[in-house]
């Protein structure tokens, strides 16, 4: 099974449709899920939820009656976003894309990206796409393909803690155990020089894919 979980933050329609769609033509079934104001862009985008999720501050929950509902106290110690993600995580799915993540509440998306790690340490494969970013949280090896790549940069930032042992191969500016520190730059806006590039390295990072709108 694949999960598709969409947020209240930016979500372009047409990327929307497209990311349903490439992920129902898999042999796998698909999951979806809508957070909060998710719910409006979903509906926008004509595709119906398996399960809204949140506390429904942004919407009204009477507008999807054909929806099963889990309505969250407004009052918490998580966000709708963790809810619904540590959700999916618990079905084991082969694939998590998250939308509607990002936007012009900083806060709210530093904070998704973080919560990648509780996949990361599920061992379930989770990203979080907009349109002009893929990204991911990671720990040991990460392969990216030309073919499956996405955007023309992609940089490498330490999640919590310096880098001691990261290496990049395959990009245009390789590295070899090399100590990324935090509040530096080094790892920033790499390119693909390979068909095949591969990171590794002992700690958590934060692997973004993007390009220029």
């Amino acid at each position: 099974m694949k999960t598709l979980l969409v947020a209240g933050g930016h979500c372009d329609i047409i990327q929307l449709k497209n990311t349903a769609k490439h992920m129902k033509d898999s042999s796998e079934k698909l999951y979806i899920i809508g957070i909060d104001g998710g719910m409006k862009t979903l509906k926008e985008a004509g595709i119906k939820p398996d399960i809204g999720v949140g506390d429904f501050d942004s919407v009204n929950v009477l507008d999807y009656s054909d929806t099963p509902i889990e309505k969250l106290c407004p009052e918490k110690d998580d966000t709708d976003t963790e809810h619904a993600l540590l959700m999916a995580i618990d079905m084991h799915p082969s694939e998590i894309v998250l939308m509607g993540a990002t936007g012009s509440r900083l806060d709210q998306t530093i904070s998704s990206i973080e919560l990648l790690k509780c996949a990361v340490d599920a061992d379930v494969p989770a990203v979080i796409l907009d349109p002009t970013n893929r990204i991911r949280v990671a720990k040991g090896e990460t392969v990216i393909t030309k073919e499956d790549s996405f955007g023309y940069y992609v940089s490498v930032i330490p999640f919590s803690e310096d880098l001691t042992d990261l290496t990049m191969k395959g990009f245009k500016y390789e590295i070899e155990d090399f100590t990324l520190k935090k509040g530096i730059s080094r790892c920033i806006s790499n390119e693909l020089a390979s068909d095949r590039a591969v990171i590794s390295c002992s700690g958590y990072y934060i692997v973004m894919e993007t390009c220029d709108g």
